[in-house]
């Protein structure tokens, strides 16, 4: 075999590698917003993985309407979530956070979150709290790791 055909092939199939694992195993997003700030940053790029279902605790990268998000999960199916006169956020009676009221939301709390689907949270208020649990076929997947965006 001529040596310019063995370099090609080799090419190819770590092309047809990397394509792969980018297409079915990992996944990568740019952060639109400051919906995590100060962890994640406009412009920060997020490498995820492709989990079956997200756990509690876990910063994810979502898609609803046609635009990607990233949030926290706080909680999954089964899970309880209500939010005080005082505006404390609780998960299975569980104090987690302050959050604000969002105008326009129509949820009512208490929430059961029905199986196959996370409660995520946001500072930027586009979240769970506005338009309800997200499914679990909406969650592009969990984030590893981010690579800041620097103005240099």
């Amino acid at each position: 075999m001529k040596p310019w055909l063995k370099v090609l092939i080799r090419y190819l199939c770590t092309a047809a590698v990397f394509v792969l694992l980018f297409t079915f195993v990992f996944g990568f997003a740019v952060a639109e917003d400051a919906g995590l700030a100060p962890a994640v940053n406009t412009g920060d790029l997020l490498f995820y993985f492709r989990p079956n279902e997200p756990a509690g605790g876990d910063v994810v990268v979502y898609t609803l309407g046609g635009k990607t998000a990233e949030g926290r999960v706080l909680a999954v199916g089964g899970d309880v979530v209500s939010v005080t006169s005082t505006g404390t956020l609780l998960v299975n009676d569980a104090e987690v956070m302050s959050v604000t009221k969002i105008e326009g939301s129509t949820l009512k709390y208490p929430l059961t979150i029905p199986d196959g689907s996370v409660f995520v949270i946001n500072s930027e208020n586009a979240d769970s709290r506005l338009f309800g649990p997200v499914s679990s076929k909406d969650v592009d997947g969990v984030v590893v790791t981010l690579a800041r965006h620097r103005k240099i």
